[in-house]
């Protein structure tokens, strides 16, 4: 009889983790399927920059005549610190992503992107940036490709191996 109980206990913890683990699986399905395919690094009016990374999903099959299924995300790390992720939307041009009461729209189209929160373009005439020595300033202007590093106390960009940060 002391069996039962912990045989019916048995089947319910199964049963549980069963549960558990098929949301789960569902839940973490498409992020698993997302490949990277570029990452652009953007330089826009007033000194702000967005680094991108695009991310293209499994092709989704519809019918003929009917519309693709946007399958992407791009993640935004911009320069006022924060980092956003987006899912692709419909675009008549160019790759548009946004998030789902677009009050954040990344768009992007050849070499020009710009973003626009609750109705207000907060990053504008962005341009991607052509990996090439000096093209990475960082938020001082100094340039890290070329070895420079901000000196808080000279106020200045300066290479340590050459002049001394004290």
């Amino acid at each position: 009889m002391k069996k039962l109980p912990f045989f019916s206990l048995a089947v319910i913890i199964l049963i549980l983790l069963g549960v558990w683990w098929f949301a789960n699986s569902q839940v973490a399905s498409p992020k698993t399927n997302l490949s990277l395919i570029s990452t652009v690094t953007y330089a826009c009016d007033n000194n702000q920059t967005i680094k991108t990374e695009y991310f293209e999903g499994p092709q989704i099959p519809v019918a003929p005549g009917e519309r693709p299924v946007p399958n992407g995300k791009v993640k935004l790390d911009l320069s006022d610190g924060r980092t956003l992720s987006l899912p692709q939307t419909i675009s008549a041009s160019g790759i548009r992503y946004a998030n789902q009461d677009e009050s954040i729209i990344f768009w992007s189209k050849g070499d020009g992107a710009f973003i626009i929160e609750n109705e207000v373009e907060t990053y504008s005439n962005c341009q991607a940036q052509k990996d090439i020595l000096g093209g990475d300033r960082d938020e001082y202007g100094c340039i890290g490709s070329a070895g420079y590093a901000w000196c808080e106390s000279k106020d200045k960009c300066l290479r340590t191996w050459e002049e001394e940060c004290s």
